[in-house]
């Protein structure tokens, strides 16, 4: 689909803009450009599976977390999260499917790289790589739930479920919260890498994980902005 105007969907710079409308057409570019366009079936690219490696065949990494088999488990968790009346909080349902994610993902044989090479080894420690394991689930939740032409959620239904989502924390994102999120907040919280390089697998634990998530939904609220549209950051 893609953006009308490349000018009101940048958001590497306020440009004139004030905090509400800056986050106001954030929202906006998330809702009307970003969601039509995706798909679970293309929740993920290698840019997020390459810090995996599937031991058994190196080949077949991106394969395994694209296949219906492996994510319908998710969805249909999600669904049935959605459809209870007693359903738990959402973080806390998140962190359990954060958690069955790198278990079924460790019974297909694909662990975390501890480092960019096989040879410096491999984990399934969710405490150790939080957010290795939280940003493809994130990106799957959202991709299942708000992407293409007949979404799950709707948005203005089902606001409060998407309001308690979580975007997925990745290089792009922490650019724009080290920039132009950073003018609206006046802050830059310290789990955040000051190095450009570093990718998603920096933060670490579920306490830097909440952090910077809490960080975001404070802003947001603000603005009545869900925490999801953070994602706006990626054109």
């Amino acid at each position: 689909m893609g953006c009308p105007d490349d000018a009101i969907c940048d958001f590497s710079s306020l440009n004139g803009r004030t905090e509400e409308e800056f986050i106001n057409e954030m929202m906006s570019h998330f809702f009307n450009h970003r969601i039509p366009d995706a798909h679970i079936s293309r929740y993920v690219w290698t840019d997020t599976t390459r810090v995996f490696s599937d031991l058994k065949n190196q080949d077949r990494t991106l394969e395994t977390f694209l296949s219906d088999d492996f994510y319908s488990i998710f969805t249909l968790n999600f669904l049935q999260w959605y459809e209870d009346e007693n359903r738990i909080t959402y973080d806390v349902f998140h962190h359990q499917q954060v958690l069955l994610f790198a278990k079924e993902l460790a019974e297909r044989h694909i662990l975390v790289r501890k480092k960019s090479r096989r040879i410096d080894g491999f984990s399934n420690s969710v405490e150790e790589y939080y957010n290795a394991y939280a940003k493809p689930y994130n990106l799957l939740i959202w991709h299942f739930a708000l992407g293409g032409d007949q979404p799950i959620l709707n948005q203005k239904i089902d606001f409060d479920i998407i309001s308690v989502l979580h975007p997925a924390f990745d290089r792009i994102l922490f650019t724009g919260i080290r920039g132009t999120f950073a003018k609206i907040t006046g802050s830059v919280p310290s789990c955040v890498p000051r190095d450009k390089r570093e990718g998603y697998k920096y933060i670490k634990t579920k306490i830097s994980y909440y952090e910077l998530l809490n960080h975001v939904r404070k802003w947001m609220t603000k603005f009545g902005a869900p925490a999801i549209t953070l994602e706006a950051y990626w054109k």
